[in-house]
């Protein structure tokens, strides 16, 4: 681990940063299947994320500038980090978690200082996800057609390279909604077809929520797509395609009736557990049992990794990130993450309504479905506890909010950045009157 950081802090810093966020990422994927739970762990998931906090730092130390709520969200994670420490002591599970989440930030990070550089549009951020998502894809179509998924109740799933079908929903889910908002920017069968593999990959996962997640972000983008009405209304119909699509699916009716085997007079008991009730009866049961453990400290919470212990009565996760930061970091940070997210979704809708520039619109577009798919899915599973999934969020999220730095739009202010602060990366002349070429601006604005 020591000398993989000493790589980091010395070689890694010389080479392109798109070309370390896209190997980091590409080898979080392959293998997320090394760890023994839902969410994937290991000692190579470990030295990624440690890996793009020291990246970071490094850049820091360069005095490249980041947004004043990176800092506060950095510091609140190692608040609730040390308060863990206070309450269980140093365990693996708490400073696990928290390396794990403020590696999440990192990757933000690292997607703003990558679109502040001038060098990417918003078209080439999404297209770098899409290109992630395709390989994983693939492999998880080949899995369902072959019948060589993961067996989960009796189920065949995909789950690709990840360790559960539960992780890989979300992935697909992320690289849907950038592929969806792509190929409409783009309007070639290429970038469509690119599409229709991510949702089928999300389809073949077999999880509710994940795609429940993808279902929300295409209705969300139905709303925010910039745009004439009626393009508006052809996504709202891909997004009722999608639902019956997957409905009628094999894997999709299955997951379906089973859920028709749940009892409401059994989700507060053992019963519930014992597989005799759906996956939403034990839901229920898990989420029952780790309100009583809040109870205990409603305000400030146990702080992080408490849930990854497995406490509850079932054994296992919450499966619902709502319940498990209120576990974890009580109402105050509950409070905290919906107030966050209120923020960021505000700054979204500004950059959509004020940009000029079309693509950047547009990736704004694809950063807001993303958030929509992020909080459905977290109603159901451990969304932000899924390392490559969340990586893929916040590197478009951090995208968006740098390209809107760079274009110095107003909306900077709003996500707390102090636009008197200097870009250490300068941009040349060349590139700026190039960048006209590298978005389909011409093409969005018909």
């Amino acid at each position: 681990m020591g000398l993989a950081g000493l790589i980091v802090w010395l070689v890694i810093p010389a080479l392109p940063l798109a070309m370390v966020l896209w190997i980091a990422l590409s080898l979080r994927i392959l293998f997320d299947a090394q760890g023994a739970t839902s969410q994937g762990s290991g000692p190579v998931a470990a030295a990624i994320g440690v890996g793009l906090i020291l990246l970071t730092i490094r850049l820091l130390i360069q005095r490249t500038r980041l947004p004043s709520s990176v800092w506060i969200v950095g510091a609140g994670i190692s608040a609730w980090t040390v308060l863990a420490f206070v309450y269980q002591g140093f365990s693996l599970e708490a400073s696990g978690e928290g390396v794990r989440e403020l590696s999440v930030v990192a990757a933000f990070a690292m997607g703003f200082i990558l679109a502040t550089s001038g060098r990417i549009s918003g078209s080439n951020l999404l297209q770098y996800v899409v290109v992630l998502t395709l390989i994983p894809a693939m492999f998880a179509i080949i899995q369902f057609a072959s019948g060589t998924g993961l067996l989960v109740a009796g189920a065949v799933r995909s789950n690709s390279f990840f360790v559960h079908p539960n992780s890989a929903a979300p992935f697909f889910a992320v690289g849907l909604c950038a592929a969806i908002v792509l190929a409409d920017m783009r309007k070639d069968a290429r970038s469509w077809i690119t599409a229709s593999i991510c949702g089928v990959a999300l389809l073949t996962t077999g999880s509710l929520a994940g795609v429940a997640a993808g279902i929300a972000g295409l209705v969300c983008y139905a709303f925010v797509r910039p745009g004439r009405v009626g393009a508006k209304v052809v996504m709202g119909l891909l997004a009722f395609l999608a639902t019956g699509a997957f409905a009628v699916s094999p894997i999709g009716r299955e997951r379906i009736a089973s859920q028709a085997r749940f009892d409401p007079s059994l989700y507060a008991s053992q019963a519930a557990t014992d597989g005799a009730d759906s996956s939403l009866g034990w839901r229920l049961y898990n989420w029952y049992d780790y309100l009583q453990l809040w109870r205990e400290q409603p305000i400030f919470g146990f702080g992080l990794g408490r849930t990854s212990a497995g406490d509850s009565a079932t054994g296992t996760l919450p499966h619902n990130e709502y319940v498990r930061y209120l576990v974890e970091t009580g109402l105050v940070g509950l409070v905290l993450l919906l107030a966050g997210v209120g923020l960021v979704l505000r700054a979204l809708r500004k950059i959509r309504l004020t940009v000029p520039s079309p693509d950047l619109r547009f990736t704004a577009a694809a950063a807001t479905c993303c958030v929509a798919a992020f909080m459905a899915n977290g109603l159901a599973a451990n969304t932000l506890m899924y390392s490559s999934a969340s990586y893929s969020f916040a590197v478009i999220l951090g995208g968006t909010f740098g390209l809107a730095h760079y274009t110095r739009s107003p909306t900077d202010l709003v996500v707390g950045h102090d636009t008197r602060d200097p870009v250490r990366h300068h941009v040349p002349a060349a590139t700026v009157r190039d960048r006209a070429r590298w978005s389909p601006d011409n093409r969005l604005a018909r």
